[in-house]
């Protein structure tokens, strides 16, 4: 993200992180990425779910939020809607809950900056 120039943070929002982060996995075999997945509670942003015949020792569940850096008072809520929608995509999804090794993040992100935090499958 360092790499982009203030130009290109015209009109950005999480979508384009979503483009960034599948462009930069797809090279790789290992993954099915999905994007807007549906899910029984929703629409999961972005997984990362394991692609036969390899075999991978996580699975990967992401939420998206993206803030302008004069919303950084904001980051908190933001954190707390991300974790708050893959709670419940967890908890109401019998087949994300399925999946082997799932582990699931808010991923927030400020311009260059990047705030994550796992979230409990518990």
């Amino acid at each position: 993200m360092r790499h982009l120039s203030d130009r290109d943070y015209r009109n950005f929002d999480e979508k384009y992180i979503k483009l960034l982060m599948i462009a930069t996995a797809l090279p790789g075999e290992a993954y099915l990425l999905h994007s807007e997945r549906e899910q029984e509670s929703g629409y999961t942003d972005l997984q990362f779910r394991e692609r036969p015949p390899y075999h991978v020792n996580y699975q990967y569940i992401f939420e998206l939020k993206y803030l302008k850096k004069e919303d950084k008072a904001q980051l908190e809520k933001a954190q707390d809607k991300a974790k708050e929608q893959l709670t419940q995509y967890l908890q109401n999804d019998q087949e994300l809950r399925s999946l082997h090794s799932l582990k699931a993040y808010t991923l927030v992100v400020m311009k260059d900056e990047l705030i994550w935090r796992e979230v409990s499958l518990k």
